[in-house]
């Protein structure tokens, strides 16, 4: 009698195969595909919208200075405006906000859109300072000029860098907390965000500044007597995020180009 002869299939080998096969699939997929990044979370903002001063943010008493509430201080037409500052006036006369609340600033950065600066032909400020109070902060500012960034360590001021300001170049200021340094930039602006940004100077955060209790402040003023008007200061938007993170990737943001959002390749969160 015949027997029926045939192949005979081998399980172990079709599993394999087929295992072969998955981990082909996941290869491709993790090559080819793109995820988005996470959100960067906001921390403070205001872009001084709604012509009124949102006091559940602001304080009028200045962190870093004396405050001379004879100065113009006003939110109006999408921006704060400051001044105009005093001519022929002796003296510390500076106006502005600061948070109410201290921050976390571990991580993250904290940009402003400058619109006006002071009249160049002045010694008159433009401020942007992030510390934790008179005698501890770091400050990029505006002023007969000049672009200067600035630390205050105990007291003591040190300048750590000077260049000649352009209204266009630097028309966002950022300072920003990344991988325990302190670094500042600037940028131009690009439909009313942060252009490419340059960066101008960097060194290792002082611990005389804790990251956990930092206060933002705008101000504006003058500190001698000017022959010239030094003008009215304009600022328009003010931002602190914590960096956006890829999924399963953690760390500070450093793309040169302002986004919410960027892209990562789905290898990077793969493995």
């Amino acid at each position: 009698m015949s027997t029926l002869r045939g192949r005979v299939s081998n399980p172990y080998k079709i599993t394999i195969i087929g295992i072969i096969i998955s981990l082909v699939v996941v290869v491709l997929l993790c090559t080819l595909l793109t995820f988005p990044r996470a959100l960067a979370a906001t921390i403070v903002s205001d872009n001084f919208n709604d012509n009124s001063l949102d006091t559940t943010k602001w304080g009028t008493t200045l962190f870093s200075g004396f405050t001379n509430t004879s100065l113009g201080l006003n939110e109006t037409s999408q921006q704060l405006q400051i001044g105009p500052l005093l001519q022929n006036t002796g003296g510390s006369n500076y106006r502005g906000v600061r948070t109410n609340s201290t921050y976390n600033f571990s991580g993250a950065y904290a940009f402003v859109e400058l619109v006006q600066a002071p009249n160049s032909s002045t010694a008159a400020d433009a401020m942007f300072t992030i510390g934790n109070d008179v005698d501890n902060y770091y400050r990029i500012y505006v002023s007969a000029g000049n672009l200067i960034g600035l630390k205050k360590i105990g007291g003591t001021k040190t300048t750590l860098f000077t260049i000649t300001y352009n209204s266009t170049n630097h028309r966002f200021l950022r300072i920003r907390n990344d991988s325990g340094n302190v670094t500042l930039d600037t940028a131009t602006g690009s439909s009313g965000v942060p252009g490419s940004w340059t960066q101008q100077y960097s060194e290792t955060w002082n611990s005389s500044i804790s990251l956990t209790s930092i206060i933002f402040e705008l101000k504006a003023g003058t500190w001698q007597s000017e022959t010239n008007a030094p003008g009215t200061i304009i600022f328009h938007r003010v931002t602190v995020e914590t960096a956006g993170s890829a999924l399963l990737v953690t760390g500070p943001d450093s793309a040169s180009r302002f986004k919410r959002w960027r892209s990562v390749r789905m290898s990077d969160a793969c493995w």
